[in-house]
């Protein structure tokens, strides 16, 4: 009878320390896709560069798995705002922006959400929207093109490339670039 409780719990102790192995190795292992990048956290810092596509290891129960979608556009799509030209006339114009990560490590410690990524983008968008719409008078926004050393050139190509490079300059802090730029601008006939 002595034999048969020890055996028991032998038999308890080994299911026990499979249990626990088992659990050990698959919280260990973890596999990053290919529209992603992970970062591995230990004490709260990031250790070592971004991990790509593949089956990885980390330590488990002291390290954490963060991932961050890489090679994916977003959208964002800005509301109808007013804006003055440099003949202070009014404008109301829109913003459309398709952005993508470029910097996940920066993109986790500034941001870490679409949604906030998103509320930077708008800020800046718009206010590099401001300070390029007011290099421009309502008679050139209205007649579409500016005549350049070049010949002529869409105002529209023209804001657009001013607002993405202003914006981006100041996005790169966050580990995002803007892929591409659309601008809607509604002139207000009454004001020539």
């Amino acid at each position: 009878m002595n034999s048969r409780h020890l055996s028991g719990s032998v038999l308890l102790i080994i299911l026990t320390l499979i249990f626990a192995i088992s659990f050990s190795l698959y919280n260990s292992v973890y596999t990053v896709r290919t529209d992603e990048v992970a970062l591995i956290m230990q004490h709260g810092k990031i250790t070592g560069q971004p991990q790509k596509t593949g089956l990885h290891l980390k330590v488990p129960f002291i390290q954490e798995v963060h991932k961050v979608p890489f090679m994916v556009i977003f959208r964002w799509d800005g509301d109808m705002s007013d804006y003055t030209t440099s003949d202070t006339k009014n404008i109301r114009a829109f913003l459309k922006a398709n952005w993508k990560i470029i910097d996940a490590v920066k993109y986790f410690k500034k941001c870490n959400s679409v949604q906030r990524a998103n509320i930077r983008m708008e800020n800046i968008l718009k206010a590099s929207a401001k300070n390029c719409l007011n290099n421009f008078t309502l008679t050139e926004i209205e007649n579409k093109y500016l005549t350049e050393n070049k010949g002529k050139i869409s105002v529209n190509q023209k804001l657009i490339k001013r607002i993405k490079d202003q914006s981006d300059e100041r996005l790169e802090e966050f580990g995002i670039q803007i892929h591409s730029l659309g601008i809607g601008v509604i002139t207000d006939k009454t004001q020539g």
